[in-house]
């Protein structure tokens, strides 16, 4: 089977029993690549292919895909057109047959929507989201330690408590720039003690005693 994505995805069945896929590639740029649920990210790998490429590094590449999984088809067009396809290959009776489950066009900073469906049906979306509430609550616990008036810092084979801190309160104007605040405080201070005191432990014991 032949696929190119170009305008669209045009597919056609050359009966070959293995998927040849053509992208345009632009300062190399685009090209084949599977992808795998990896937690909270995707684990990409891309595909060698040959490409009939100018010196600037732009014209076509073909991938041959042979083995089953999702794949993404990146096709680069210009500096500014570019479009991705997703792509289920399965295998049936020794054949292989591609499922062309969306096209998102390129657009910088977002995702798009075949990709959130995606996210969504792997698992990405949960897990990220997990990710989130666990390092929301790991900084909620280390402003509220840093508010009490101590710090916990965790140096090789050693934890050491610093007390007797005094924090003044912060104020804001909403609840969520109140809990920013507070977790960009708490982590600057503990990372200025961090720094400070496993500097210190590199020092010759009567410095430190000192």
């Amino acid at each position: 089977m032949r696929m190119r994505l170009t305008r669209d995805v045009e597919q056609e069945d050359d009966g070959r029993r293995e998927l040849t896929v053509e992208v345009y590639v632009h300062e190399r740029r685009g090209g084949v690549a599977e992808l795998q649920s990896a937690g909270a990210e995707w684990r990409v790998r891309w595909l060698r292919g040959t490409a009939d490429l100018n010196r600037q590094g732009s014209g076509t590449a073909t991938v041959r895909v042979t083995a089953p999984g999702l794949y993404r088809v990146r096709s680069v067009a210009s500096a500014r057109r570019a479009r991705d396809a997703y792509v289920e290959v399965s295998d049936a009776d020794g054949v292989l047959h591609a499922t062309v489950l969306g096209v998102d066009d390129e657009v910088p900073r977002t995702t798009g929507l075949v990709l959130q469906s995606l996210e969504e049906r792997f698992g990405i979306t949960s897990a990220r989201a997990e990710r989130a509430a666990q390092r929301r609550d790991a900084a909620d616990a280390l402003a509220d330690q840093l508010e009490a008036g101590c710090v916990h810092v965790v140096l090789p084979h050693v934890v050491l408590t610093v007390e007797g801190l005094e924090v003044p309160p912060l104020q804001a104007v909403s609840d969520k720039q109140l809990a920013y605040a507070r977790a960009v405080r708490a982590s600057a201070v503990h990372g200025f003690l961090s720094t400070v005191l496993a500097r210190g432990a590199k020092l010759p014991r009567a410095n430190v005693e000192e």
